[in-house]
């Protein structure tokens, strides 16, 4: 009823900030970082997947060691980060997708995470963290997970939960950082 009587309604009201495009992750997160979560001896190469549907831009990265590398030290670790730019089919900002985001991710009992973003959480398994963080109308979902290969093994261990998290969340920060404020 309100677009027949008013067609041009959305342009009436002054839309909230937000993010037409996502950060590339890849870029977005500093070698350095990398470098400290998988240590020298696991240069990690990322894997970049653009999932991109309609108005709504979604990128992916991965960083995995390769066979030999998690051979070496005993443990295998990944670290994948998604971030998406949600957008209707109007060109709007989608806030909506964000809170399905959430309300999906709060099944799985999450810490509230406060001082990232507008808000984030974090789901904790036995050698996983997961951090799903947004702003405006951007979510960033980071999983950083260390497995021990060999547990006889004296010379590597998993990752303790304490370095995870702050790992996941030093990663995520990264991430909104290069996505600047929404416009």
């Amino acid at each position: 009823m309100i677009a027949i009587l008013f067609p041009k309604w959305p342009s009436l009201f002054p839309s909230a900030p937000s993010y037409t495009a996502a950060p590339d992750p890849c870029t977005a997160v500093p070698q350095e970082t990398i470098a400290g979560m998988f240590g020298p001896n696991q240069p990690a190469q990322p894997n970049t997947d653009d999932t991109s549907i309609g108005n709504e831009q979604q990128l992916s990265c991965a960083w995995n060691p390769t066979t030999e590398q998690a051979d070496a030290l005993g443990r295998y670790s990944y670290l994948t980060v998604e971030v998406t730019a949600h957008s209707g089919t109007n060109g709007r900002a989608d806030f909506e997708s964000v809170d399905n985001d959430f309300r999906y991710f709060d099944k799985s009992n999450p810490t509230a995470i406060p001082g990232i973003g507008d808000r984030a959480a974090a789901v904790h398994e036995e050698h996983e963290v997961r951090v799903l963080a947004s702003r405006a109308n951007l979510t960033v979902d980071v999983r950083y997970d260390s497995v021990n290969m060999r547990p006889e093994s004296p010379r590597e261990t998993p990752i303790p939960r304490e370095r995870l998290d702050a790992e996941a969340h030093r990663v995520t920060r990264h991430v909104l950082n290069a996505a600047g404020a929404p416009s």
